[in-house]
């Protein structure tokens, strides 16, 4: 069993529920209306994410796209999975929190 799936199983309880309740499960039973009316949303993929986490995040993307939902997908070089977050506050790579602040504003402003 693959580790990813023990921790998935640990987490939802039972196969039927990681299918069910996963975050790409519960979009592709969301209605088009409703994804269609969400605002904008923006994914970064860190630049050495595992490739099944970004392939994870490029499919979801895709169905998101494909309910008629918008979303901007932006691939953050040389930084790991969790290291964008802990950049915050150092001076050092942190821009991407600044490129995302000017992105939510310039969102709502239309």
């Amino acid at each position: 069993m693959h580790k990813l799936y023990r921790i998935a199983l640990t987490y939802y309880s039972t196969k039927q529920a990681i299918s069910k309740e996963q975050p790409l499960g519960l979009l592709q039973r969301a209605n088009k209306p409703y994804i269609s009316s969400l605002p904008p949303v923006r994914t970064i993929i860190a630049g050495s994410e595992r490739r099944v986490t970004a392939a994870s995040m490029r499919a979801f993307a895709e169905e998101f796209r494909l309910k008629g939902g918008s979303i901007e997908e932006f691939v953050h070089e040389g930084h790991d999975h969790l290291s964008p977050i802990l950049a915050l506050t150092t001076g050092s790579g942190e821009d991407w929190g600044e490129d995302m602040v000017k992105w939510v504003k310039e969102g709502s402003d239309g």
